[in-house]
C-alpha cells in the first residue's frame, strides 16, 4: 500500500508540473530556446540544474535523516514522538510558504539587472515579510504547542507515554523551521539574481553535516535528554548553514554589506515581543484545549496586526493594503459592464 501511495503521488506531481509547462507553451512563451543556444549556455544552464539538485537533496536530507536516526538509536516510539513534533512544529514553514513561493516570480525580476540597490532594497523586504509572518507564528505555536498537539493528534496521543518528549523536541524543531523559513526568501532572491553557486554548497554542507551531528549529540548528551539530539542537530545546521552560512556567503558574493539581511528581521522581532502578552492571558484561565487557542489566538493576531501596521509596513505597503478594496470594486464593476454588453 504505501509503495502505491508513493507512485501515484509521484506520477501525479509530475503530471500536474507537465501540464503546467505545456499551459505556459501554449500561450506563446519561449522556454524551449535550445535550436538557438551556444553550447556555452547549456553547460550554464545544466550547472544551475546541477546545484538546484544538489540543495534539493539536500534541504531533503534533514528531517529524514533525523527520523531514520531516531528510528535506529530509540526505536519505533521515538521515531513516532518525532513524526508527530514535526507535524505540529512545520506548522511555522506553511504558514510562511505562501510568501515564500510568491518570491520565486519577484526574484526573476532580479536576474534581468545589474543593480545592487534593487537587490539590497529586495533582500531587505524580503526578511521583513518574511519575518512578519514567521516570528508570531513560533511565538503562537510554542504557547500552544500543548492545546495544538490535543487539537491536532487528539487519539494520536494515547499511543504514547508521555508528552514531555514532544513537547521539548517539537519548541527544539521550530527553532529550525523558523531558521529555514526566513533564509528560503533569501535563498530564493540571491537565486534570482545569480548567486546559486556561491550559496548552493554551503546549503549541500549542511544536508550532510545534519546526521553527522546528530549522531554526535546523541552520544555526547546525557541518556536522559539523548533523544533531543537529533531536532538540535536539525535547529544547529538550520541556524548555521542556512541562517548563517549562506546568507553571509551570498551578501559577500554580491557585495552587500556584512550583515545587512538581518536588520530587517528588527522591527518584525519588536512587534511579535509587544504583541506576546496578548496570546499569554488566557494561560491563568482553567480552559479546555479549543477554547484556550481561540481566546490566546483572535486577540495576539488583532494585536499583533495593529502593531506589524504601524511598526512593520512601510507607508507604500500600507497604501497598497488600502488599495485592494477599491480595486475589487473596480474589477467587479468592470466586469458586471462587459456581461450587460455582451
Amino acid at each position: 500500500g504505501i509503495v502505491i501511495y508513493g507512485c501515484l503521488n509521484a506520477v501525479l506531481a509530475s503530471l500536474v508540473r507537465l501540464f503546467g509547462v505545456f499551459v505556459v507553451k501554449a500561450n506563446g512563451f519561449r522556454i524551449f530556446p535550445w535550436q538557438k543556444t551556444d553550447a556555452a549556455t547549456v553547460r550554464k544552464i545544466a550547472g544551475t540544474g546541477g546545484w538546484n539538485l544538489a540543495i534539493g537533496t539536500a534541504m531533503n536530507l534533514h528531517i529524514r535523516a533525523d527520523a531514520l536516526l531516531m528510528n535506529i538509536f530509540f526505536s519505533l516510539e521515538g521515531n513516532a514522538i518525532f513524526g508527530l513534533a514535526v507535524y505540529v512544529s512545520a506548522m511555522v514553514k506553511q504558514i510562511s510558504g505562501g510568501m515564500v513561493d510568491g518570491l520565486e516570480a519577484v526574484s526573476t525580476r532580479v536576474s534581468s539587472k545589474d543593480n545592487e540597490g534593487s537587490l539590497k532594497r529586495l533582500v531587505s523586504r524580503t526578511g521583513r515579510q518574511t519575518a512578519m509572518v514567521v516570528f508570531p507564528a513560533i511565538i503562537g505555536v510554542v504557547v500552544l504547542f500543548d492545546p495544538l498537539v490535543h487539537v491536532w493528534l487528539g487519539s494520536h496521543l494515547g499511543e504514547l507515554q508521555s508528552t514531555e518528549q514532544l513537547l521539548i523536541i517539537g519548541a527544539v524543531l521550530l527553532v529550525g523551521y523558523g531558521a529555514r523559513a526566513i533564509s528560503d526568501g533569501w535563498r530564493l532572491v540571491f537565486y534570482g539574481a545569480g548567486y546559486i553557486r556561491s550559496y548552493a554548497p554551503i546549503l549541500l554542507a549542511g544536508g550532510l553535516a545534519n546526521p553527522i551531528i546528530g549522531v554526535m549529540l546523541i552520544f555526547m548528551l546525557p541518556d536522559s535528554v539523548s533523544w533531543v539530539g537529533p531536532a538540535a542537530a536539525f535547529a544547529v545546521t538550520m541556524l548555521m548553514f542556512n541562517g548563517i552560512g549562506m546568507v553571509l556567503k551570498s551578501e559577500r558574493a554580491s557585495g552587500l554589506r556584512q550583515g545587512h539581511s538581518y536588520l530587517s528581521l528588527l522591527r518584525p522581532l519588536f512587534a511579535a515581543i509587544l504583541a506576546t502578552p496578548a496570546i499569554l492571558v488566557a494561560s491563568f484561565f482553567d480552559l479546555d484545549h479549543l477554547s484556550r487557542i481561540l481566546l490566546s489566538a483572535i486577540p495576539f493576531v488583532l494585536l499583533y496586526g495593529l502593531l506589524a501596521w504601524a511598526i512593520v509596513l512601510d507607508a507604500r505597503e500600507r497604501a497598497m493594503i488600502l488599495a485592494i478594496p477599491r480595486k475589487i470594486i473596480a474589477f467587479r464593476r468592470k466586469g458586471a459592464s462587459s456581461g450587460t454588453t455582451l
